[in-house]
């Protein structure tokens, strides 16, 4: 292990929460543009994200060992540092990392300060057990499950489950996020034999996995599970498109999605992915289609989102398979008369608060903003009120999030329903972690015009 890889989760940690930049960015531009090995990129992804997800609880940790209520920002990360060795890793070295703090704290702040930190983190290792703080009933859920109270309190009056104990799912739901941030792998393939050279490159780089094979039943899609992946470039099949990254509970929806679009599928198919970016929904129902007259239309907001959905196109399909994609530059709440009735299916996959992938961008907890909401539910149903006018009679228009609230998923399609009688709701489901999968949040209801 390099001797600083404590020095750049530390800078890692003064980005995200004093500089606001997004944890999962961050870490990927940073991977990108440094000389780091794939242990070292495991270690600095799991100590960043881990001290982030456990922050509120870290916090209530120090404020019972500290005196001081203003710590200093840079030494408090160093104890952020320390804390989550101690107290959240199997370290069996715990001198080692009171001593690398100590020296982190000293080459940052000077000799006072480290003093201080190594008082602070002996005291916690001598005293503190992360079963125990677990298991006080004087240490709240939002405290123990570092729950920010605004998005705990808004949790409870709009989680999208029916239940008389909401206070035990959301304890359920971040319990996962903090324990599960499995990456998973959509295998592009039926081919046996392909899938066999991907088991072998996998088990010859040394990336652990397992297929998935739990409650959200897929259909067409093979999908892998595993703990951490931090360089795909690396991985052959990554680069030429026989895998994809996918959460679990997005290619369930696709899944669904190809089964009741299957039955509409002709050779003059049309497919707009209206809210396209990074284009996973165009590529995943693009593999199970297998014909090559069928057009599709990816459009996003800006070029900078155009970029990634082109990267992946351009990864995944020969030029023969892409040459029906056309990817361009368009704002889904602004009607463009051209569309109106061209299209078989529509999918708008909208902007949404992301409340159900805290455990791959676990800072979306804390830049919550009750206040932004309103202008988020705005923006989907205009998303819907626009694209509407672009399905055919017996098309299919359908709408997700990566959110978990009643406000942004069903209320928006039961509203929707009641303003459009020519369209019927087909299938909805509202996907729960730790609930009734494991797997991110996430949202979707297939609805077909009818008139």
């Amino acid at each position: 292990m390099a001797d600083n890889y404590r020095k750049i989760v530390y800078q890692s940690l003064l980005e995200i929460i004093y500089n606001k930049q997004y944890s999962h960015l961050y870490l990927q531009k940073l991977f990108d543009e440094n000389d780091i090995d794939v242990k070292n990129k495991s270690i600095i992804r799991r100590e960043v994200f881990g001290i982030l997800e456990n922050r509120i609880l870290i916090d209530h940790i120090i404020s019972k060992y500290s005196k001081s209520k203003n710590i200093d920002k840079k030494i408090k990360l160093v104890l952020y540092i320390g804390i989550y060795e101690l107290l959240f890793l199997n370290n069996t070295k715990n001198y080692a990392t009171v001593n690398e703090c100590v020296e982190l704290a000293k080459n940052i702040k000077g000799q006072f300060l480290s003093k201080y930190v190594n008082a602070i983190l002996k005291n916690i290792d001598k005293n503190e057990n992360l079963q125990n703080i677990y298991n006080d009933k004087n240490i709240t859920d939002d405290i123990k499950y570092s729950i920010p109270k605004d998005l705990y309190n808004y949790l409870l009056n709009n989680l999208n489950v029916e239940t008389d104990n909401k206070k035990q799912v959301i304890k359920e739901i971040f319990k996962y996020f903090i324990d599960n941030n499995k990456i998973c792998f959509r295998i592009n393939t039926k081919d046996e034999n392909i899938i066999k050279e991907i088991d072998n490159e996998l088990s010859d780089l040394n990336i652990e996995y397992e297929k998935y094979n739990s409650d959200l039943k897929l259909k067409n899609y093979i999908a892998y599970l595993s703990n951490c992946i931090n360089d795909l470039s690396s991985i052959n099949n990554f680069k030429n498109g026989n895998i994809s990254i996918e959460d679990i509970a997005s290619i369930y929806y696709i899944d669904n999605l190809y089964e009741i679009y299957k039955n509409i599928l002709s050779d003059e198919s049309m497919i707009l992915d209206a809210c396209s970016s990074p284009g996973g929904k165009t590529t995943a129902i693009h593999h199970l289609i297998d014909n090559n007259t069928v057009k599709y239309f990816c459009h996003d907001v800006s070029d900078k989102k155009l970029i990634r959905i082109r990267e992946n196109i351009d990864r995944e399909f020969s030029e023969a398979d892409k040459k029906n994609i056309q990817i361009s530059v368009k704002d889904g709440t602004k009607l463009d008369k051209n569309y109106i009735d061209k299209f078989d299916l529509v999918m708008t996959d909208v902007p949404c608060s992301g409340l159900g992938t805290i455990s791959k961008k676990p800072d979306i907890k804390y830049n919550f903003d009750i206040n932004k909401i309103d202008e988020l539910i705005s923006l989907q149903k205009s998303i819907l009120d626009t694209n509407k006018n672009y399905v055919k009679i017996n098309g299919l228009l359908s709408y997700s999030t990566c959110t978990i609230t009643k406000n942004e998923n069903i209320d928006v399609i039961n509203e929707f329903l009641k303003n459009n009688d020519n369209f019927i709701l087909i299938k909805s489901e509202q996907i729960i972690p730790n609930i009734n999968t494991k797997s991110d949040g996430f949202f979707f209801a297939i609805m077909k015009r009818i008139k």
